[in-house]
């Protein structure tokens, strides 16, 4: 009978510390975050979706972007967030500036001329 509550005691002590030698750091169930973006991939990425929107001559407030928005030399990360970027293209002409918002994944979110974005 005394054998029979040892081993019910073991059972229950192997029980109750395996699931603290289980978890800890290291311990993960793949849910990590993706690696943020490099400034270059930004660059990259925002200057494919400036080259989407003249292609598609989407309107930025209300101006259709011409070719030579292709030609811009002068692009940057304007601003960064833990969320968002914000990058500048400097026109090689007229010397507007677009302004591309992209999430932290790098995906493309708007445009505009004034690089102001709600709530950012």
């Amino acid at each position: 009978m005394h054998s029979k509550a040892i081993y019910t005691a073991l059972f229950l002590i192997s029980i109750l510390t395996s699931s603290f030698a289980l978890s800890g750091p290291g311990h993960h169930h793949g849910m990590d975050q993706a690696p943020s973006p490099t400034e270059q991939q930004v660059i990259t990425q925002a200057t494919s979706d400036l080259n989407r929107i003249i292609e598609t001559e989407m309107l930025i407030e209300g101006e259709k972007l011409d070719a030579n928005w292709k030609g811009v030399v002068d692009k940057k990360v304007f601003k960064k967030t833990n969320w968002h970027f914000i990058t500048s293209f400097t026109h090689p002409t007229n010397t507007k500036t677009l302004y591309i918002l992209l999430n932290a994944q790098g995906s493309f979110v708007g445009a505009n001329f004034t690089g102001n974005f709600e709530g950012i």
